[in-house]
């Protein structure tokens, strides 16, 4: 009796642990599927999809941007003007909130990133490069924007849709 070829130790392992080369694709509804989108790094996504995304977290920080620039003229102006203006715990709150929606958005760009390294065939640890200031982040763009992905299924699951 021969041993097992190294490919039925392979297909062996594979049946032992499913979820490493074929990740559960969210089923559900289109809200479900936008959720695990944004806040599941389980995956990958393409360079077109990568693409769309960076440009709508852009316009989201640019308008959360502004959405700060206006909390802080409310709390200069409460400051200068007194009564009439709005309210130190009101100015704070929407303050919060907004930030809390930066968090959030910073958060999601951070995981679809992840997932273009996953389509690159690369860890997601590799979104880190982004952390570096300016060079990191231009240079994260770059590779992520204009390099093909993996064709066919990799370790992190079957090509992006």
């Amino acid at each position: 009796m021969q041993p097992p070829a190294f490919g039925d130790q392979s297909q062996s392992f594979r049946r032992r642990f499913p979820d490493l080369y074929d990740p559960p694709v969210p089923q559900g509804d289109w809200d479900d599927r936008f959720v695990a989108f944004l806040f599941s790094a389980q995956g990958r996504v393409s360079r077109r999809t990568f693409r769309q995304a960076r440009l709508g977290f852009l316009l989201t920080y640019g308008f959360l941007y502004l959405l700060i620039q206006q909390t802080g003229t409310d709390a200069r102006a409460m400051a200068t003007h007194g009564p009439g203006t709005p309210s130190i715990p009101y100015v704070l709150s929407e303050l919060g909130a907004v930030l809390l929606a930066f968090v959030l958005v910073f958060w999601a760009g951070f995981v679809v990133t992840v997932k273009r390294w996953h389509d690159l065939n690369r860890s997601g640890a590799w979104a880190l490069l982004g952390c570096i200031p300016l060079l990191g982040l231009i240079g994260q763009t770059v590779m992520c924007s204009l390099s093909n992905g993996t064709r066919g299924a990799n370790r992190y699951g079957p090509p992006p849709r």
